[in-house]
C-alpha cells in the first residue's frame, strides 16, 4: 500500500510497482515451482491453489 500522496508526489514509484506486479503475474503463470510454493505459503497445495 502505498499514500496517494506519496504517488502523487513520485510517480515513477507507482510505475515501478506496476512494473513489479506484471513481471511476478508473468514469473508466476509461467512457473509450476512458484505456483506450488505459493500454495505451500497459503497452506495447500498446488491443485487447490491453481483451482
Amino acid at each position: 500500500m502505498v499514500k496517494p500522496d506519496v504517488l502523487r508526489d513520485n510517480p515513477e514509484l507507482g510505475m515501478a510497482l506496476t512494473d513489479v506486479r506484471y513481471e511476478i503475474m508473468l514469473t508466476m503463470e509461467s512457473s509450476a515451482e512458484v505456483r506450488s510454493h505459493m500454495g505451500k505459503a497459503q497452506g495447500i497445495d498446488q491443485a487447490a491453489y491453481e483451482a
